[in-house]
């Protein structure tokens, strides 16, 4: 399920990409910000091939289709964006959740086998689980034609 995401604010020149619905990725490049360092809220304004395009550090739902950060990587398990770094944070704790999930989930070993006599098998999972004997069942009458 996609989460909402903030990006940190950007330095003049970085760019953003961006893919159009022609399926062409579109960089742009940083030319304006005006932030509120207190707050940590940001807007900038990029040079694009078309104009001039905006963008915010908003916390929102971002898809291939809007502006993000060119190094970004897409998490397909939430739906988001994530730098390199917090990528590779949020890839070794979810190896490490499933690791602990994998641990936790295997069976406990045992030092005692159930082994039935050859002679007792048809019957020993029977006894063991107080089931009647095999055999024990009476058959039905077949009719006679």
């Amino acid at each position: 399920m996609p989460q909402s995401h903030s990006f940190s604010r950007p330095e003049l020149g970085d760019i953003f990409v961006r893919r159009n619905l022609n399926g062409l990725e579109e960089e742009a490049m940083i030319v304006s910000v005006m932030y509120n360092p207190k707050a940590g809220l940001w807007q900038a304004t990029m040079n694009t091939k078309n104009g001039v395009e905006f963008v915010t550090g908003d916390k929102e739902f971002r898809n291939i289709h809007d502006w993000r950060p060119k190094h970004y990587v897409f998490d397909d398990q939430n739906g988001n964006w994530y730098s390199p770094d917090e990528k590779a944070k949020l890839d070794a704790e979810r190896a490490k959740a499933e690791a602990a999930k994998a641990e936790a989930t295997k069976p406990a070993e045992k030092d005692e086998y159930f082994v039935a006599d050859a002679a007792e098998a048809p019957n020993a999972l029977a006894k063991k689980r107080g089931l009647p004997k095999v055999g024990a069942i009476p058959t039905l009458p077949t009719p006679q034609v």
